[in-house]
């Protein structure tokens, strides 16, 4: 890999949580990733193994995770009652 590379991996974090929980729990998830914490469960977030990748490379490769944007469907017209999680991160080497 150079600087001309770019690695993705996507996945959304909790789902079907109500809003407030669901912030909660995304939180918590959101400063496991930029801890770089690579034991994130599949209920944590559905791209549990490629973000638990991605943090190992990032570890291995003494990377810093960056969330950039966090926000959940709650956030905009839809219901509160079951939101899912989103949100977006950077890897700098």
């Amino acid at each position: 890999m150079d600087e001309h590379t770019l690695l993705v991996v996507s996945s959304d974090l909790s789902h079907y949580h109500p809003y407030e929980e669901a912030n909660r729990l995304d939180s918590q998830t959101r400063a496991q990733i930029e801890s770089q914490d690579p034991s994130i469960r599949p209920e944590q977030a559905c791209g549990a193994h490629a973000i638990n990748g991605l943090l190992y490379w990032a570890k291995a490769h003494q990377g810093r995770v960056h969330c950039v944007a966090a926000c959940n469907s709650g956030d905009g017209p839809a219901s509160k009652d079951q939101v899912v999680g989103y949100a977006s991160f950077t890897v700098e080497l």
